[in-house]
């Protein structure tokens, strides 16, 4: 599932920085607190880069359950672009859609809690039986 934007991962760290504040999530004090943010660059650069770097092995199409999750306001991901994991299995894709931007997902909002476990139990039980 290919990006829309440019990969960053490689920058300079102070355009790095830049475009993670852009991406939002990351509150402005933290941001603001250069010796904190240069102590988490390594993680976050190792983090965009593998998202960025992601190819998907050749052979057989998975036969799991997958689940696919966004926010209705994510710059990152459509809905429609999210459907296209429904291609990397055999398996059902559930494709759930949240109330919020790229990180809808902070503090674990309880129907994303819910349809995770949801979602967990169903595949539990189907691969049981």
């Amino acid at each position: 599932m290919a990006a829309r934007r440019p990969p960053f991962a490689g920058l300079a760290d102070d355009d790095f920085l830049r475009v993670v504040a852009e991406l939002g999530g990351t509150p402005q004090e933290v941001m603001r607190q250069r010796d904190l943010m240069r102590m988490f660059l390594p993680a976050l650069r190792a983090d965009f880069h593998l998202n960025e770097s992601y190819r998907p092995l050749p052979g057989p199409r998975l036969r799991c359950p997958v689940s696919g999750f966004t926010g209705d306001r994510d710059p990152e991901v459509t809905p429609l672009e999210l459907r296209l994991w429904d291609t990397v299995s055999d398996g059902p894709f559930r494709m759930r859609v949240y109330d919020g931007d790229h990180f809808y997902l902070t503090g674990l909002p309880e129907p994303l809690r819910t349809d995770l476990l949801e979602d967990l139990r169903t595949d539990i039980r189907q691969t049981v039986s």
